[in-house]
């Protein structure tokens, strides 16, 4: 069964964005603490995707909120969308994810 079938029977279609973020971060453990480099760009990938569509977003429209459900400061929000430079390897990291957030 795909999430989109799933959070179409399950929810809201107006929190639609919100739950596959919810769904993103806790499939993949993105609110864990680590150093590796994988796991840095998959949030980045995640919380870019989230910067593009935040207008879209009900419940994380706000750095804060967003922040809370990675368990990081704002600053870290702000630093993975518009400074962090990817690693050499970020197509592939981020590749399992671009594909749980885009079917």
């Amino acid at each position: 069964m795909s999430w989109d079938y799933w959070i179409a029977l399950n929810s809201n279609k107006a929190f639609y964005y919100d739950r596959l973020l919810e769904l993103a971060v806790s499939s993949y453990d993105l609110d864990k603490k680590t150093r590796k480099m994988g796991h840095k760009d998959r949030v980045q990938f995640v919380l870019v995707w989230w910067f593009d569509n935040k207008s879209k977003f009900y419940k994380y429209q706000t750095l804060v909120s967003v922040a809370k459900l990675f368990k990081i400061t704002h600053g870290t929000v702000i630093h993975h969308y518009s400074r962090r430079k990817p690693s050499r390897y970020y197509e592939r990291e981020t590749e399992c994810v671009k594909d749980f957030i885009e079917s």
